[in-house]
């Protein structure tokens, strides 16, 4: 930033933040009237301690049977705007650089005065912005239009197959579980289930639920247990408080045949284009495949993934204050055009496996809310701990 820059008085400051970012002034001369939003954008930092994760992640590593996971998306500092341009985006550029400040110039001033990059982003709300990315922040549930498998189902008891997932009685436990399934019962780090997890070939599609932004996107590298995938979250917009986290997933670009899958590190992409914060997406496209999860038995379940619908828990309405998640039961979230479709899909799929396995014991189905929800809402608080919504 040059010496002019740093000499700009913070009253003259906010008004050309919100004349080029906000699009606020019609004409030179025209009153400002500045505000700072009440909403930040939800994509956070991450760490990967265990247990707890407030976008959750379930795993066994491959020489114990004690599940773990991770910590992270509980309480966050927001994200920096997304790469992805508007259309007013080069006016504003434009206008900044006609008063001698460029984008990265007028975003470090407002960070030295204790703004973060979201406020400004958001300020003067959404009337030169596109709502997908920089707009008012969305405060209803997105709808789902799948459940992140692409081929679920159906049942094909010939094959023991349900779609793209396999029962196979060397792999001991669910390949479905479902929300609010207790994970490490009687252990200290016993914790419900807040998300839909499958177990599945490695070579299973995983396919976007919602349309939107991407808030976040992020390497797992393996450390404890068998990761080497991606995470991401997809909101509704980016300063929306709920979002869509797809964990576990590995790019469409790789090779996932063979009983053990090579590590490959290669992007996720859509449209032949690396996801990175803030891409587009479109429900339905295809995201890669499920992550890795260890075959210790031969079973050929050797992938995994987790769909989880969540919402920030903010302190009051200050942007960046988010105090853990609440997760919802994906099966009363979707959309009209698909809920019973997909409401089915799940009921079929716990049918059948108790049926394959001969325990009618293994979902409790009769207290079930939703299909595969024990819970309309499980409550994480920032260091982990789960707490059921019962009412």
């Amino acid at each position: 930033m040059n010496g002019k820059n740093k000499k700009t008085p913070y009253a003259i400051f906010l008004v050309v933040i919100c004349l080029i970012l906000a699009g606020c002034s019609g004409a030179p001369g025209s009153a400002v009237d500045s505000s700072i939003p009440v909403e930040s954008t939800n994509a956070v930092s991450d760490t990967t301690t265990a247990p707890g994760n407030a976008v959750s992640d379930t795993t066994t590593a491959p020489a114990t049977t004690v599940e773990t996971k991770d910590t992270k998306n509980s309480v966050g500092i927001g994200n920096p705007a997304p790469a992805g341009a508007s259309t007013n985006m080069e006016e504003m550029k434009k206008k900044g650089e006609s008063m001698g400040m460029n984008m990265e110039d007028m975003m470090k001033m407002g960070e030295s005065m204790g703004m973060s990059r979201e406020d400004m982003m958001n300020m003067g709300g959404s009337s030169s912005m596109p709502s997908g990315l920089y707009g008012p922040s969305t405060e209803t549930a997105p709808k789902l239009l799948n459940l992140m498998i692409q081929n679920l189902g159906p049942w094909d008891s010939s094959s023991a197959t349900f779609g793209d997932l396999i029962f196979d009685a060397r792999y001991s436990k669910t390949v479905f579980d479902d929300f609010g399934m207790l994970h490490n019962p009687g252990a200290a780090n016993q914790y419900d289930n807040p998300t839909f997890e499958f177990k599945a070939p490695a070579d299973a599609v995983v396919i976007a639920p919602i349309s939107g932004v991407v808030t976040r996107i992020t390497w797992q590298p393996t450390t404890s247990y068998k990761q080497d995938d991606w995470d991401l979250i997809i909101a509704p917009s980016q300063g929306s408080k709920w979002g869509v986290n797809l964990d576990h997933v590995v790019s469409i670009d790789c090779d996932r045949s063979g009983v053990n899958p090579i590590t490959c590190d290669l992007p996720l992409t859509v449209n032949g284009k690396a996801i990175k914060e803030g891409t587009t997406i479109e429900a339905g496209q295809v995201l890669g495949y499920v992550g890795n999860w260890p075959d210790t038995t031969n079973s050929g379940i050797n992938g995994r993934a987790e769909l989880t619908l969540f919402e920030y828990i903010r302190e009051g309405a200050i942007p960046g204050q988010n105090m853990g998640v609440i997760n919802h039961c994906p099966t009363m979230h979707l959309d009209g055009s698909v809920e019973l479709i997909y409401k089915a899909k799940i009921q079929d799929l716990m049918d059948s496996y108790e049926t394959w396995s001969g325990d009618s014991s293994d979902y409790p189905q009769g207290q079930m809310v939703s299909p595969g929800c024990r819970y309309t809402a499980i409550k994480e608080t920032s260091n982990g701990v789960t707490e059921p919504v019962t009412g």
